[in-house]
């Protein structure tokens, strides 16, 4: 989301089923960790944001996303 000017409505409408926490950490880890301040690691996959503890997770997540959303 770098470099985007997006509504905040719009990015509360559209989050994940994980809303600000990372998909990734809960998956490989299981520790909810929060997001929100890290706008810098969002990915918009499939019509919806994802947001992501750091950068490392964000392309764990590019590479399989599919991994990480289903259950």
């Amino acid at each position: 989301m770098r470099d985007l000017h997006m509504d905040r409505c719009l990015v509360k409408q559209s989050l994940s089923d994980f809303r600000y926490y990372c998909p990734v950490t809960w998956k490989n880890e299981k520790l909810i960790v929060k997001c929100n301040e890290n706008t810098e690691d969002c990915v918009l996959y499939d019509n919806f944001f994802f947001f992501f503890r750091s950068t490392k997770e964000r392309d764990m997540f590019i590479a399989n996303p599919v991994r990480f959303i289903e259950a």
